[in-house]
């Protein structure tokens, strides 16, 4: 039964919650559950904190940070996975909540 709570989460996450998010440019699209605080943070901890101290109203500032890491620019080294990837730009056009 502990599996059940991270099935739903992980699947309510790939299809979107069906809300067109707060503000931001994904065209009145779906927006996942991703906040700064269930994924976006984490991300920037492990995969750019080692070399930039991002914080989340820096990220908001600054529209090219995730621009950079899905031109695959950002980060150095092994690239994170294209889920990831996804997750980040849906989570920036979705308002960056």
């Amino acid at each position: 039964m502990r599996w059940l709570i991270p099935l739903v989460v992980t699947l309510t996450a790939a299809a979107g919650c069906g809300g067109t998010g707060g503000g931001g440019t994904g065209g009145g699209g779906s927006c996942g559950t991703d906040t700064w605080a269930s994924f976006a943070g984490n991300f920037f901890q492990t995969r750019c904190n080692g070399c930039h101290d991002w914080t989340q109203a820096e990220v908001k500032s600054d529209p090219e940070v995730v621009q950079a890491v899905q031109e695959g620019y950002m980060p150095p080294g092994t690239p994170p996975s294209q889920q990831d990837i996804d997750r980040l730009v849906a989570w920036a056009n979705c308002g960056q909540p």
